[in-house]
């Protein structure tokens, strides 16, 4: 059974129904102490005492004016105030919101916390309106009169400070997440009034730490809300790189946006022209010392205009090496570009182009592709121009690109191209195939040529070379009084003259005047001049007199032309002779011919191989020759056609004619 101490309000007596047997009752105001008989009987214990003692129970100066049960110290010596069923050591329920109250006459008051393991104590203090929380017989965290929070600090100038000393690494803070799992984050929020405490409407930023890698990396990621929703603005990946716009940052600072992705940088100072925000490029020099190896620098140049500066160091000196005025101008060598590219210097050294350029020989100028920024075969430059190296060298103009062309205009219209197979185009993009490697079109019509002169003809429309191209019509043209000679091996094959002879085979007309020489060089079986038909069925040479009249279409010579006469073909008006020399003055030993063997001569019908066709009167060449070789051709070597001149047959036979006609008149005079 519990012992419990009622404590009476007001004086006198309890009432028997207020106890039960054995149960004491404190009359307070006039110190007395009663209990309960066995009988039922209340009755005084003692009168005015100084203690009061029932069994180990010792009780001094309580005062209670409770109508009810006000302390109970149940049999687990667990006290129980304002409850009678106390669940640990001290127990104390009220309906009021303040249960427990500490009041010191000084000002400060401490509640004291020691435990048996320790020799150091820890306190729960309020000192001079500000609460303080002690370990180890120090302070460790203090929220002062503002409600600002100190850890590590006794006068915190904001919501929440933390501070300590550490000659290293110092965790101020550590937030942990115990899911264990990629993709968890621990977050530090921060919120506005607007909206529910943990909604996205109440949340202004947030910055996170982000698992990731089997908990071997991690990042910190930073939000902001927008139109009420939270997302991703920043991150800092496990490389250290930072990325603005892209949770993927590839360099050490990575910014995308969709549209313009811009950098603010901002001078605050007063006006000043030559002054400027700048992004500074820092490295260690040789030595490891902290050096400025480049700078950019946006300035004023006046008159709300400004200027971009690039400067570059050089032997331990830094100097503006280009810059971008106002109007767009770029400048390089100088601080005042006149146009939109221009190179200053003052010298003409060999590393130099030009005059006061300043681009060094054997520097590549690339030249990217129209609309192209990401470039052709993985080069970023579609073109490029090159000179030699610092010796000198050829200037080289290149279209990277396998596919495209290299342009050449004036007045914004192209006028010459080469295309990626090294055709040219003048006038007109070239026309791919049968090999054509310069191709000259005219599109306004007229004609178009190609006009070749140099320092000896003069260089006017009647000077030189000219290839025409005329409608329909072509023209080769040697605009000088002189000749133009055709060759092939290195070697001149034919020539027209100046007065419009055609040569073959020699360089000068000789003997007649005529319009078309040819000569040959040595010997050989095969014809100089040679007409094939293509075995078609028109005519392979026609020969043609302009005049109605009689004239000799071909003269046969040999040693040269006017040495010897040896053949010709003349014509009439409705006739034609074929001549075989037999002048007198060409002959000696003039005599009768004798008798002829004509009944040795082999008359025979045959077919032709060729085409099939059979010839019913005719001799072959092999059985000929040992009866009149005269009138076989036997060629000059073994694979040469024979052929036989049926012509050089005729004396034989006016010969046998002669002397069938004598014998038959002798046989008439018999």
């Amino acid at each position: 059974m519990a012992t419990t101490i009622k404590l009476k309000n007001g004086s006198g007596a309890p009432l028997a129904g207020d106890l039960v047997q054995g149960e004491p009752a404190l009359d307070l105001t006039n110190k007395r102490l009663y209990t309960e008989d066995s009988g039922g009987t209340v009755i005084e214990v003692g009168t005015n005492p100084t203690s009061l003692t029932t069994g180990t129970f010792t009780s001094t100066g309580i005062d209670d004016n409770a109508t009810s049960t006000a302390i109970t110290i149940d049999s687990s010596e667990n006290v129980g105030i304002g409850t009678t069923s106390p669940e640990v050591l001290t127990h104390l329920k009220s309906s009021d919101n303040t249960i427990f109250e500490i009041e010191s006459t000084t000002a400060t008051a401490y509640m004291k916390m020691v435990d048996s393991n320790t020799t150091g104590a820890g306190y729960i203090g309020y000192v001079t309106n500000d609460m303080t929380f002690w370990a180890n017989n120090a302070e460790r965290m203090r929220i002062d009169s503002s409600g600002n929070v100190g850890i590590g600090i006794t006068n915190p100038a904001a919501d929440l400070v933390v501070a300590g000393s550490s000659s290293g690494e110092y965790d101020a803070l550590i937030l942990r997440n115990s899911s264990g799992v990629d993709t968890s984050s621990t977050s530090i929020t921060f919120e506005v009034s607007a909206g529910t405490h943990g909604t996205e409407g109440a949340t202004a930023a947030k910055i996170s730490g982000l698992r990731e890698g089997g908990g071997t990396t991690g990042a910190l990621l930073f939000h902001t809300t927008a139109s009420g929703v939270s997302g991703e603005r920043m991150r800092i990946d496990s490389s250290g790189n930072v990325g603005i716009g892209t949770s993927s940052p590839a360099r050490i600072l990575h910014v995308e946006k969709d549209g313009l992705a811009d950098l603010l940088l901002r001078d605050t100072s007063s006006y000043s022209v030559g002054t400027g925000p700048a992004v500074i490029f820092q490295g260690n020099d040789s030595g490891g010392t902290t050096t400025q190896f480049g700078a950019i620098y946006g300035v004023s140049n006046g008159s709300n205009s400004g200027e971009l500066t690039f400067e570059t160091r050089n032997s331990g000196s830094s100097a503006e090496r280009m810059r971008i005025d106002s109007s767009g101008n770029v400048g390089i060598g100088t601080t005042s570009p006149s146009y939109k590219l221009t190179i200053g210097g003052n010298s003409d050294s060999a590393n130099n182009v030009l005059t006061g350029s300043g681009i060094v020989v054997g520097t590549t100028i690339g030249l990217r592709e129209r609309g192209n920024t990401a470039g052709i075969g993985g080069n970023v430059y579609a073109s490029q121009i090159y000179q030699g190296n610092s010796g000198g060298g050829d200037l080289e103009l290149y279209n990277v690109s396998s596919t495209y062309s290299l342009v050449f205009g004036t007045n914004t219209t192209e006028r010459m191209r080469i295309d990626s197979s090294g055709d040219v185009g003048i006038g007109i993009a070239p026309v791919s195939g049968y090999g054509r490697k310069l191709q000259v079109h005219s599109a306004a019509g007229g004609g178009s040529s190609v006009h070749i002169t140099d320092s000896s003809t003069g260089s006017t429309a009647s000077d030189g070379l000219e290839l025409i191209s005329f409608g329909s019509a072509a023209y080769i043209w040697n605009r000088e009084a002189s000749f133009m000679s055709f060759g092939t091996s290195a070697a001149e094959r034919m020539r027209i003259d100046s007065s419009g002879n055609l040569l073959v085979g020699t360089t000068s007309l000789g003997g007649n005047s005529g319009r078309f020489q040819a000569v040959r060089g040595g010997t050989g079986a095969i014809g100089y001049f040679e007409i094939n038909n293509g075995g078609g069925a028109q005519n392979a040479v026609d020969i043609t007199n302009a005049a109605n009249a009689a004239f000799v279409p071909l003269r046969f010579w040999v040693n040269g032309y006017g040495s010897s006469l040896v053949g010709s073909i003349s014509c009439t008006t409705s006739a034609t002779t074929y001549n075989t020399s037999s002048d007198q003055r060409l002959k000696d030993n003039i005599v009768d011919a004798p008798a002829g063997n004509i009944d040795a001569i082999r008359v025979r019908s045959f077919d032709w191989k060729a085409d099939g066709s059979h010839q019913t009167y005719g001799m072959v060449a092999q059985e000929l020759v040992d009866v009149a070789p005269e009138a076989v051709s036997q060629g000059e070597t073994e694979d040469d056609m024979w052929g036989v001149d049926y012509s050089k047959l005729v004396p034989m036979m006016i010969k046998e004619i002669q002397d069938l006609k004598a014998e038959v008149a002798a046989l008439k005079g018999e």
